[in-house]
């Protein structure tokens, strides 16, 4: 059976990491929560920095590398949207921490993230150097 105008997925980057956690929000400037029905793997804590209005992801463990990273936001029905961005430059490996800050786009403006909203942490690390 031919493929057609698909092709087999070939990764460049051998021994890749795949970290994923569901946070719950901390409301007004807090740290974010692993709820009971949250799942989460190799994310030990979601903290906010009232000094840089960022957020703090601290791993178990980290690679070599990141290879992509991605934080998404799931609100309430009716909520107004908010976009989070993941700070590349931030990754400290001995620390074990990666920032991300959320931004309110209607403002344009850094925020906190409410109790009522869910986090999904998506970032992939390479084992080994480039």
């Amino acid at each position: 059976m031919p493929l057609g105008n698909l092709s087999p997925c070939r990764s460049t980057v051998p021994d890749t990491q795949t970290v994923r956690g569901v946070w719950t929000g901390g409301g007004a400037a807090a740290n974010c929560t692993k709820a009971a029905t949250d799942v989460s793997k190799g994310i030990a804590s979601v903290n906010y920095n009232a000094a840089t209005g960022k957020y703090l992801i601290t791993f178990t463990d980290v690679g070599s590398a990141i290879l992509d990273g991605e934080v998404n936001i799931m609100r309430p029905a009716g909520t107004a949207p908010l976009q989070a961005n993941v700070v590349f430059g931030s990754l400290d490996r001995s620390a074990k921490t990666l920032q991300f800050e959320v931004w309110d786009t209607a403002t344009p403006s850094l925020t906190a993230v409410a109790l009522t909203d869910k986090l999904c942490i998506t970032v992939v690390f390479s084992k080994n150097g480039p």
